[in-house]
Protein backbone atom coordinates (compact mmCIF):
# COMPACT_ATOMS: atom_id res chain seq x y z
CA UNK A 1 0.00 0.00 0.00
CA UNK A 2 0.89 3.42 -0.91
CA UNK A 3 1.02 5.58 2.02
CA UNK A 4 2.76 8.89 0.70
CA UNK A 5 2.42 10.42 -3.10
CA UNK A 6 4.79 13.36 -3.71
CA UNK A 7 3.34 15.16 -6.34
CA UNK A 8 5.27 17.70 -8.27
CA UNK A 9 3.29 20.42 -10.48
CA UNK A 10 5.30 22.12 -13.09
CA UNK A 11 5.39 24.11 -16.13
CA UNK A 12 8.54 25.47 -18.19
CA UNK A 13 11.17 25.35 -15.27
CA UNK A 14 13.93 22.73 -16.48
CA UNK A 15 16.77 23.52 -14.03
CA UNK A 16 14.40 24.08 -11.09
CA UNK A 17 12.77 21.10 -11.50
CA UNK A 18 16.23 18.77 -12.17
CA UNK A 19 17.98 20.73 -8.97
CA UNK A 20 14.42 19.60 -6.98
CA UNK A 21 14.32 16.17 -8.34
CA UNK A 22 18.20 15.65 -7.40
CA UNK A 23 17.32 16.47 -3.78
CA UNK A 24 14.50 13.94 -3.72
CA UNK A 25 16.90 10.91 -4.68
CA UNK A 26 19.53 12.31 -2.50
CA UNK A 27 16.94 10.94 0.26
CA UNK A 28 16.31 7.53 0.79
CA UNK A 29 13.04 6.73 -1.35
CA UNK A 30 10.74 3.87 0.54
CA UNK A 31 8.63 1.11 -0.95
CA UNK A 32 5.49 2.46 0.07
CA UNK A 33 6.82 6.11 -1.45
CA UNK A 34 5.64 7.35 -5.23
CA UNK A 35 6.87 10.37 -7.22
CA UNK A 36 4.49 11.70 -9.66
CA UNK A 37 5.38 14.70 -11.98
CA UNK A 38 2.30 16.69 -13.59
CA UNK A 39 3.59 18.24 -16.74
CA UNK A 40 1.35 21.30 -17.61
CA UNK A 41 2.30 21.10 -21.16
CA UNK A 42 5.82 22.56 -20.71
CA UNK A 43 7.21 23.17 -24.59
CA UNK A 44 10.37 20.60 -23.87
CA UNK A 45 8.28 17.66 -22.40
CA UNK A 46 9.36 16.73 -18.39
CA UNK A 47 9.87 13.18 -19.17
CA UNK A 48 12.31 13.59 -21.88
CA UNK A 49 13.93 16.28 -20.03
CA UNK A 50 14.33 14.21 -16.88
CA UNK A 51 15.32 11.21 -19.05
CA UNK A 52 18.27 13.17 -21.19
CA UNK A 53 19.47 14.88 -17.81
CA UNK A 54 18.90 11.93 -14.76
CA UNK A 55 18.53 8.56 -16.35
CA UNK A 56 18.55 6.70 -13.42
CA UNK A 57 15.69 8.57 -11.72
CA UNK A 58 13.07 8.40 -14.66
CA UNK A 59 11.95 5.26 -14.37
CA UNK A 60 11.07 5.76 -10.63
CA UNK A 61 8.75 8.44 -11.66
CA UNK A 62 5.42 8.21 -13.37
CA UNK A 63 4.98 11.04 -15.65
CA UNK A 64 1.58 12.76 -16.36
CA UNK A 65 1.74 15.53 -19.19
CA UNK A 66 -1.62 17.45 -19.54
CA UNK A 67 -2.62 17.84 -23.22
CA UNK A 68 -2.46 21.72 -23.01
CA UNK A 69 -1.82 24.12 -20.11
CA UNK A 70 -5.18 24.21 -18.16
CA UNK A 71 -3.63 26.61 -15.60
CA UNK A 72 -2.01 26.22 -12.26
CA UNK A 73 -5.03 25.84 -10.13
CA UNK A 74 -6.16 23.00 -12.01
CA UNK A 75 -2.67 21.35 -12.38
CA UNK A 76 -2.97 21.06 -8.30
CA UNK A 77 -6.20 18.66 -8.71
CA UNK A 78 -4.87 16.74 -10.80
CA UNK A 79 -2.46 15.98 -8.54
CA UNK A 80 -4.78 14.62 -6.12
CA UNK A 81 -6.36 12.75 -9.30
CA UNK A 82 -3.84 11.21 -10.23
CA UNK A 83 -2.42 10.01 -6.45
CA UNK A 84 -2.29 6.59 -5.35
CA UNK A 85 -1.04 7.28 -1.60
CA UNK A 86 -3.02 7.82 1.69
CA UNK A 87 -1.20 11.10 1.58
CA UNK A 88 -0.43 13.45 -0.57
CA UNK A 89 2.90 16.26 -0.56
CA UNK A 90 2.00 18.69 -2.92
CA UNK A 91 5.99 19.72 -3.50
CA UNK A 92 6.89 22.99 -5.71
CA UNK A 93 9.10 22.19 -8.72
CA UNK A 94 11.68 24.74 -7.15
CA UNK A 95 11.59 23.67 -3.68
CA UNK A 96 14.23 21.55 -2.65
CA UNK A 97 14.24 18.89 0.25
CA UNK A 98 16.51 18.99 3.57
CA UNK A 99 17.91 15.38 4.13
CA UNK A 100 14.99 13.36 6.35
CA UNK A 101 12.18 15.51 4.83
CA UNK A 102 10.53 12.03 3.42
CA UNK A 103 11.02 10.04 6.36
CA UNK A 104 9.86 13.23 8.70
CA UNK A 105 6.78 12.92 7.11
CA UNK A 106 6.10 9.14 6.75
CA UNK A 107 7.02 9.63 10.51
CA UNK A 108 4.15 11.74 11.57
CA UNK A 109 1.73 9.78 8.77
CA UNK A 110 2.13 7.23 11.38
CA UNK A 111 1.33 8.57 14.35
CA UNK A 112 -1.88 11.21 12.41
CA UNK A 113 -5.42 10.63 13.63
CA UNK A 114 -8.47 9.46 11.32
CA UNK A 115 -9.56 13.45 11.99
CA UNK A 116 -6.47 14.91 10.13
CA UNK A 117 -6.98 16.53 6.72
CA UNK A 118 -4.08 18.35 6.66
CA UNK A 119 -0.59 17.96 8.21
CA UNK A 120 0.86 21.53 8.03
CA UNK A 121 4.68 21.61 8.53
CA UNK A 122 7.16 24.82 9.13
CA UNK A 123 8.58 26.60 6.74
CA UNK A 124 10.73 30.13 5.81
CA UNK A 125 7.50 31.00 4.62
CA UNK A 126 6.47 31.44 7.58
CA UNK A 127 3.62 29.55 10.10
CA UNK A 128 6.67 28.84 12.21
CA UNK A 129 5.38 26.93 15.34
CA UNK A 130 7.80 25.16 17.89
CA UNK A 131 6.07 22.50 19.24
CA UNK A 132 3.18 19.85 17.74
CA UNK A 133 -0.73 21.78 17.80
CA UNK A 134 -3.83 20.39 16.59
CA UNK A 135 -6.07 23.10 14.61
CA UNK A 136 -10.00 21.59 15.52
CA UNK A 137 -12.59 23.23 13.21
CA UNK A 138 -13.22 26.38 11.70
CA UNK A 139 -12.50 28.86 14.59
CA UNK A 140 -9.35 27.81 15.70
CA UNK A 141 -8.20 27.65 11.65
CA UNK A 142 -9.34 31.31 11.19
CA UNK A 143 -7.90 32.91 14.43
CA UNK A 144 -4.28 31.18 13.26
CA UNK A 145 -5.49 33.03 10.14
CA UNK A 146 -5.43 36.16 11.45
CA UNK A 147 -1.32 35.77 12.10
CA UNK A 148 -0.53 37.38 8.33
CA UNK A 149 2.66 34.87 7.84
CA UNK A 150 0.36 31.80 9.08
CA UNK A 151 -1.60 32.61 6.28
CA UNK A 152 0.95 32.42 4.07
CA UNK A 153 1.83 29.37 5.09
CA UNK A 154 -1.40 28.06 4.96
CA UNK A 155 -0.99 28.88 1.30
CA UNK A 156 2.46 27.32 0.51
CA UNK A 157 2.16 24.11 -1.06
CA UNK A 158 5.20 22.40 -0.20
CA UNK A 159 4.69 22.53 3.42
CA UNK A 160 1.72 20.40 2.99
CA UNK A 161 0.72 16.54 3.15
CA UNK A 162 -2.90 16.19 2.66
CA UNK A 163 -4.98 13.15 3.11
CA UNK A 164 -6.05 12.05 -0.62
CA UNK A 165 -9.31 10.93 0.14
CA UNK A 166 -10.47 13.71 1.89
CA UNK A 167 -9.75 15.89 -0.93
CA UNK A 168 -11.11 13.59 -3.79
CA UNK A 169 -14.49 13.91 -1.94
CA UNK A 170 -14.09 17.26 -2.29
CA UNK A 171 -12.87 18.03 -5.77
CA UNK A 172 -15.59 19.34 -7.20
CA UNK A 173 -15.26 22.47 -4.63
CA UNK A 174 -11.80 22.30 -5.68
CA UNK A 175 -12.37 22.38 -9.30
CA UNK A 176 -15.10 25.11 -8.63
CA UNK A 177 -13.01 27.41 -6.89
CA UNK A 178 -9.86 27.28 -9.69
CA UNK A 179 -9.98 31.04 -10.16
CA UNK A 180 -9.40 31.72 -6.51
CA UNK A 181 -6.15 30.70 -6.96
CA UNK A 182 -6.51 28.43 -3.91
CA UNK A 183 -8.52 25.56 -4.69
CA UNK A 184 -6.88 23.63 -1.84
CA UNK A 185 -7.45 26.12 0.54
CA UNK A 186 -11.39 25.61 -0.67
CA UNK A 187 -11.16 22.10 0.15
CA UNK A 188 -9.77 23.00 3.43
CA UNK A 189 -12.46 25.16 4.75
CA UNK A 190 -15.07 22.48 3.39
CA UNK A 191 -13.35 19.66 5.54
CA UNK A 192 -12.89 21.27 8.46
CA UNK A 193 -16.54 22.34 8.42
CA UNK A 194 -17.47 18.76 9.37
CA UNK A 195 -14.99 18.08 12.28
CA UNK A 196 -11.78 17.58 10.69
CA UNK A 197 -8.66 19.16 11.89
CA UNK A 198 -5.14 20.48 11.15
CA UNK A 199 -2.10 19.18 12.61
CA UNK A 200 1.16 22.12 12.74
CA UNK A 201 4.15 19.75 13.04
CA UNK A 202 7.74 21.65 14.36
CA UNK A 203 10.00 20.74 11.06
CA UNK A 204 10.88 22.23 7.98
CA UNK A 205 10.81 19.95 5.09
CA UNK A 206 11.85 22.35 1.82
CA UNK A 207 14.61 25.22 1.19
CA UNK A 208 12.05 27.38 0.07
CA UNK A 209 12.19 28.69 -3.57
CA UNK A 210 11.63 32.53 -3.47
CA UNK A 211 9.29 34.11 -6.18
CA UNK A 212 10.87 36.99 -8.29
CA UNK A 213 8.71 39.99 -8.51
CA UNK A 214 8.24 38.85 -12.15
CA UNK A 215 6.41 35.57 -10.99
CA UNK A 216 2.59 36.01 -11.52
CA UNK A 217 1.03 33.95 -8.50
CA UNK A 218 1.18 36.82 -5.88
CA UNK A 219 -0.90 37.99 -2.65
CA UNK A 220 -2.28 40.58 -4.85
CA UNK A 221 -3.80 37.70 -7.37
CA UNK A 222 -4.48 35.88 -4.38
CA UNK A 223 -7.29 38.09 -3.00
CA UNK A 224 -8.45 39.11 -5.93
CA UNK A 225 -10.12 35.81 -6.02
CA UNK A 226 -9.82 34.01 -2.86
CA UNK A 227 -12.33 36.93 -1.16
CA UNK A 228 -14.71 34.91 -3.17
CA UNK A 229 -14.84 31.48 -0.96
CA UNK A 230 -17.20 33.93 1.24
CA UNK A 231 -19.92 31.99 -0.94
CA UNK A 232 -18.68 28.69 0.06
CA UNK A 233 -21.56 27.06 1.95
CA UNK A 234 -19.34 26.31 5.32
CA UNK A 235 -16.83 28.90 5.24
CA UNK A 236 -18.90 31.71 7.07
CA UNK A 237 -16.88 31.34 9.96
CA UNK A 238 -13.78 31.43 8.41
CA UNK A 239 -13.94 33.96 5.95
CA UNK A 240 -16.19 36.70 8.87
CA UNK A 241 -13.75 36.07 10.96
CA UNK A 242 -10.14 35.43 9.23
CA UNK A 243 -9.98 36.86 6.60
CA UNK A 244 -11.33 40.79 7.23
CA UNK A 245 -8.00 40.94 9.58
CA UNK A 246 -5.54 39.19 6.90
CA UNK A 247 -7.27 41.49 4.15
CA UNK A 248 -5.92 44.45 6.75
CA UNK A 249 -2.33 43.39 6.79
CA UNK A 250 -1.88 42.53 3.59
CA UNK A 251 -3.03 46.50 2.52
CA UNK A 252 -1.23 47.66 5.26
CA UNK A 253 -2.83 50.00 7.40
CA UNK A 254 -2.36 53.81 5.82
CA UNK A 255 0.18 52.65 2.95
CA UNK A 256 -3.19 50.29 1.40
CA UNK A 257 -2.93 52.76 -1.92
CA UNK A 258 0.54 51.58 -2.37
CA UNK A 259 -0.58 47.75 -2.42
CA UNK A 260 -3.88 48.76 -4.52
CA UNK A 261 -1.06 50.32 -7.30
CA UNK A 262 1.24 47.11 -7.30
CA UNK A 263 -1.78 45.43 -8.30
CA UNK A 264 -3.26 47.77 -11.22
CA UNK A 265 0.90 47.94 -12.27
CA UNK A 266 1.44 44.12 -12.74
CA UNK A 267 -2.43 43.12 -13.71
CA UNK A 268 -3.02 46.26 -16.56
CA UNK A 269 -4.97 44.33 -19.45
CA UNK A 270 -7.47 42.49 -17.81
CA UNK A 271 -11.01 42.96 -18.89
CA UNK A 272 -13.60 45.73 -17.26
CA UNK A 273 -15.20 42.90 -16.10
CA UNK A 274 -12.31 41.48 -13.82
CA UNK A 275 -11.52 44.63 -12.25
CA UNK A 276 -15.46 45.52 -11.39
CA UNK A 277 -15.42 41.75 -9.43
CA UNK A 278 -12.28 42.73 -8.36
CA UNK A 279 -12.79 46.26 -6.11
CA UNK A 280 -16.34 44.65 -5.35
CA UNK A 281 -14.10 41.50 -3.73
CA UNK A 282 -11.93 43.87 -1.85
CA UNK A 283 -14.80 46.47 -0.63
CA UNK A 284 -16.73 43.34 0.33
CA UNK A 285 -14.24 41.58 2.71
CA UNK A 286 -12.72 45.02 3.91
CA UNK A 287 -15.81 46.83 4.49
CA UNK A 288 -16.42 50.58 6.24
CA UNK A 289 -14.70 53.27 4.24
CA UNK A 290 -12.09 51.53 2.39
CA UNK A 291 -14.16 49.61 0.63
CA UNK A 292 -16.54 51.83 -0.47
CA UNK A 293 -13.39 54.00 -1.15
CA UNK A 294 -11.77 51.29 -3.25
CA UNK A 295 -14.86 50.81 -5.30
CA UNK A 296 -15.63 54.27 -6.38
CA UNK A 297 -12.47 55.24 -7.13
CA UNK A 298 -11.82 51.49 -9.49
CA UNK A 299 -12.22 53.57 -12.68
CA UNK A 300 -10.25 56.30 -11.97
CA UNK A 301 -7.48 54.62 -10.93
CA UNK A 302 -7.83 52.56 -13.86
CA UNK A 303 -8.19 54.38 -17.20
CA UNK A 304 -4.85 56.90 -15.19
CA UNK A 305 -2.72 53.56 -15.25
CA UNK A 306 -3.77 52.90 -18.51
CA UNK A 307 -1.57 55.64 -19.81
CA UNK A 308 1.53 53.76 -20.50
CA UNK A 309 4.23 56.88 -19.58
CA UNK A 310 2.39 56.89 -16.31
CA UNK A 311 2.45 52.74 -15.44
CA UNK A 312 6.37 52.92 -16.45
CA UNK A 313 7.31 55.33 -13.48
CA UNK A 314 4.85 53.02 -11.13
CA UNK A 315 6.77 50.45 -12.15
CA UNK A 316 10.10 51.96 -11.58
CA UNK A 317 8.81 52.82 -8.08
CA UNK A 318 6.94 49.81 -7.08
CA UNK A 319 9.53 46.68 -8.60
CA UNK A 320 8.86 44.50 -6.23
CA UNK A 321 5.65 42.21 -6.03
CA UNK A 322 4.24 40.57 -2.49
CA UNK A 323 5.10 36.60 -3.44
CA UNK A 324 3.62 34.11 -1.15
CA UNK A 325 4.60 30.71 -2.96
CA UNK A 326 5.74 28.94 -5.75
CA UNK A 327 2.28 28.48 -7.76
CA UNK A 328 2.75 30.63 -10.41
CA UNK A 329 4.33 28.64 -13.17
CA UNK A 330 2.69 25.24 -12.18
Amino acid sequence: MIKLSITIPTYNRPEQLIRTLRSIFDCIIPDHVEIIILDNASPIPVEKLVCDELPHVAPCVRFIRNPSNIGLAANLMRCFEHAQGEWVWLLGDDDTLHLGAIRTILDVIATASPADVLLKFNSTNGGQVTHEEILDGLGALADRCKEFRFYSNLLFISSSVYRRQEMIERLSIGYHWCFSMAPHIAMLVDAMSVGRQVRLVPHELVCHGLAIASDSWNLTRVFSGFTSLADLEHGGEFISSAMPAVAYQYLGGGLWWRKLLKAFVSQTGRTSAFWCGYFARYGAIIGGWRGFLINQTSWFMRLTLAFPGIRALAGLIFKDVDTVGNLDRS
